[in-house]
C-alpha cells in the first residue's frame, strides 16, 4: 500500500474516530439512560400490580367473611325456625329411648315439612350460593329444600360424615370440601346442632354450599384483569407421585365483561407450575394458611401467583394473573423517549456521514500535498540506487521536505567518490589476494597449508613459502607476519614487507641475517610512520630434520 493511503488513512481515522466514539458513547449513555427509567417504571408498574392484587385478595378475603357470616346467620335463623316448629314437648318425643316408635320420627317429619317458607326465604336471600337445606334429627326425621328423594345418599344428611361431626362441635362447623352424591358438584357443609332443655343434641340443621359459588365475588373483582384464572384448591397427596399437591376443586376464568364462569378442563385435576422451588414454598404457605403473592410460570407464561386460605377446612383460593396483564411493557413516557432517541441517532447518524465526507476530502488533498515530495524522492533514489549518481529533485519548500531534497542532491556526489573508492579497494583486494600463496607446495614428507581471512577488503596479515627450488629442494622457508592497523596502509606495508623478504631470502646468509636486513631496511621506510610488523620466520631442513626460526 502506498505512503499516500497510509496516511490518507490515518488522517481519515484521526479526524472520524473520535467522532464515532463521542457519538457512540453519547447513544450508549442514552440506552442505558433509558433502559434504567424503563426498569424503575417496570419496578413502579410491578409494585402498582402486586397492591393492586394484595387489593383484590383482601377483598375477596373480606367478601368471603360477609358471605360466611350471612351463612351463619341464616344458619342461626333455619335452626330458630325449627325449633319452633317442634312444640315444647317432653324431650321423650324428640329424643325417644331405644324403644321409639316410628310414629314419633313421622310426626317430627310432618312438622319439620312447614319449614318450606323459611328454607325458601333463606334461599332467596342467599342466591345461587346454596345449593341444598336440610335438617335431620336424631330421631330419623328429615326435611330438605328443595324437596327431593330423602332416601338418596345425597340427600339424607344422615348419611353425611359432617352430621356426626356437628354432634361432637358446639360451634358452626364448616366441612371439608366434598363430592356431592346427588349432583357430583364440589360442596361444603356448614351445620349447626341444635340442643334440647337437658342440653342433649337432638338434631343438625344444614346448608350445602357449592363451592363454585365462592367464586362469584372474584370474578366481580375490579382489581383483577380478564383473563385471570381464578382457582379454589384443597391440600391432598398425590397418588402418583406420593407427595402433597395442590387439587383442584373448581376453576373459572374471568371474562372481558368480567362475569362469566368458563367451566374447568375436566383434565385439569392439579394446580402445577415448572417453577419447582415457587411451587413447594406456595404448598407450605398453603399448609400454614398463609396470605403470598409469587411469581412464577404457569403454563409456561410469567404470572402472578395470589393465594390465600379460605375460611374453609384445607381450602385455598388462587389467582394466577398473566404478568402482561397488568404490567405492560411500555408507556407513554417510554415510548417518547425511544423516539427521540431514535430521531437523535438518524440526525447524528447523518452529520456523521458529512463529517467522513469532508473529512476524507480533507485526508486527500493533505496526503496528496505530503506525499508528492515523497514520490519525487522515491522516483530519483530509485535512479540513483541504479547507478545514475547524476540525478536530481527539484523540491522547493522550506520545510523538511525541501531540506531532504538538497540532502539527497549532496548524496549523489559522495556516492559516486566513494563508488570510485570502492572499484579501487576492490582492485587492491585483488592485487593483495595475487600477493598470497595461491596453494602449498607440494614437498615430499611435509603436510603444508595455509589460509587468511581478512575483517576488511584488505589487511595486514600475510603469510609465504620461501626458499623453494632445485638447490634448495631440502629446505622450506615459512613466514607469518601482521601489520599494525586495518585497510590499505596496512596492506602496503605487508607489499613492502613481502618484498624486501622475498628479494633477501634469495641471497645468501642465515635467518638473522636476513630479518635484520629486512628490519634496517624497513625501519628506514617506516621511521616517521610509527607502523610496525611483527614476523616469524621459519626454515625447515628435511635432510637434517631441523627447524630454524626466527
Amino acid at each position: 500500500m502506498k505512503y499516500r493511503w497510509k496516511l490518507f488513512i490515518l488522517l481519515l481515522g484521526i479526524s472520524v474516530i473520535p467522532i464515532v466514539g463521542l457519538r457512540t458513547f453519547g447513544i450508549h449513555n442514552v440506552h442505558i439512560m433509558a433502559d434504567a427509567l424503563t426498569a424503575q417504571v417496570e419496578k413502579a408498574q410491578q409494585d402498582e400490580a402486586k397492591n393492586r392484587l394484595t387489593t383484590a385478595m383482601g377483598g375477596y378475603a373480606k367478601n368471603l367473611g360477609a358471605i360466611r357470616e350471612q351463612f351463619q346467620m341464616a344458619l342461626f335463623f333455619q335452626a330458630f325456625a325449627v325449633r319452633q316448629r317442634l312444640p315444647e314437648s317432653p324431650e321423650p318425643e324428640l329424643l325417644p329411648s331405644t324403644g321409639e316408635t316410628r310414629e314419633t320420627a313421622d310426626w317430627a317429619t310432618a312438622r319439620l315439612e312447614a319449614l318450606t317458607p323459611i328454607y325458601r326465604a333463606v334461599s332467596q336471600h342467599l342466591g345461587n350460593l346454596i345449593l341444598r337445606q336440610c335438617t335431620g334429627l336424631a330421631n330419623g326425621a328429615v326435611s330438605v329444600y328443595p324437596p327431593g328423594d330423602t332416601s338418596s345418599s345425597g340427600v339424607d344428611p344422615h348419611r353425611q360424615p359432617w352430621y356426626k361431626t356437628a354432634f361432637q362441635e358446639t360451634m358452626t362447623p364448616w366441612s371439608k370440601p366434598y363430592t356431592d352424591p346427588e349432583t357430583g358438584r364440589p360442596v361444603i357443609a356448614v351445620s349447626l346442632a341444635m340442643e334440647g332443655k337437658d342440653e342433649r343434641i337432638f338434631g343438625v340443621t344444614s346448608i350445602i354450599v357449592p363451592v363454585e359459588s365462592l367464586l362469584e365475588p372474584a370474578l366481580s373483582a375490579p382489581e383483577l384483569p380478564a383473563g385471570t384464572l381464578i382457582f379454589l384448591c384443597t391440600l391432598a397427596m398425590r397418588p402418583e407421585t406420593g407427595n402433597p399437591g395442590a387439587r383442584i376443586l373448581v376453576h373459572a376464568v374471568r371474562s372481558e365483561t368480567g362475569g362469566a364462569i368458563v367451566p374447568p378442563e375436566k383434565s385439569l385435576l392439579w394446580l402445577t407450575s415448572s417453577d419447582d422451588d415457587q411451587q413447594w414454598a406456595m404448598l407450605q404457605d398453603f399448609a400454614s394458611r398463609a396470605y403470598h403473592i409469587r411469581e412464577m410460570p404457569y403454563n409456561e407464561r410469567p404470572c402472578f401467583w395470589v393465594y390465600g386460605p379460605l375460611p374453609h377446612h384445607g381450602t385455598v383460593f388462587v389467582f394466577i394473573v398473566p404478568r402482561d396483564k397488568v404490567i405492560r411493557p411500555s408507556n407513554q413516557v417510554l415510548a417518547t423517549i425511544r423516539n427521540r432517541l431514535g430521531r437523535v441517532e438518524i440526525m447524528t447518524a447523518g452529520f456523521l456521514v458529512f463529517l467522513v465526507v469532508v473529512a476524507m476530502a480533507l485526508a486527500l488533498a493533505f496526503s496528496r500535498t505530503v506525499t508528492k515530495p515523497l514520490e519525487a524522492l522515491s522516483q530519483a533514489t530509485q535512479k540513483l540506487a541504479d547507478g545514475d549518481f547524476d540525478t536530481r529533485v527539484d523540491i522547493r519548500s522550506g520545510d523538511e521536505f525541501g531540506k531532504m531534497g538538497r540532502i539527497f542532491n549532496s548524496l549523489g556526489p559522495q556516492l559516486k567518490a566513494h563508488y570510485q573508492v570502492r572499484r579501487s579497494l576492490e582492485v587492491a583486494m585483488e592485487i593483495q589476494k595475487n600477493l598470497l600463496p595461491q596453494a602449498p607446495p607440494e614437498i615430499s614428507g611435509l603436510d603444508i597449508q595455509g589460509m587468511t581471512f581478512y575483517s576488511d577488503e584488505t589487511g595486514g596479515d600475510y603469510f609465504d613459502y620461501l626458499c623453494i627450488g632445485e638447490k634448495h629442494a631440502q629446505r622450506l622457508c615459512v613466514a607469518v607476519g601482521d601489520v599494525s592497523g586495518h585497510g590499505i596502509p596496512s596492506a602496503l606495508l605487508m607489499a613492502t614487507v613481502r618484498a624486501l623478504l622475498r628479494f633477501r631470502v634469495s641471497m645468501p646468509g642465515g635467518l638473522d641475517e636476513i630479518i635484520s636486513d629486512v628490519n634496517r631496511q624497513f625501519a628506514q621506510d617506516m621511521e616517521e610512520s610509527g607502523g610496525f610488523m611483527t614476523l616469524f620466520l621459519a626454515r625447515i631442513d628435511r635432510r637434517s630434520r631441523r627447524l630454524s626460526w626466527v
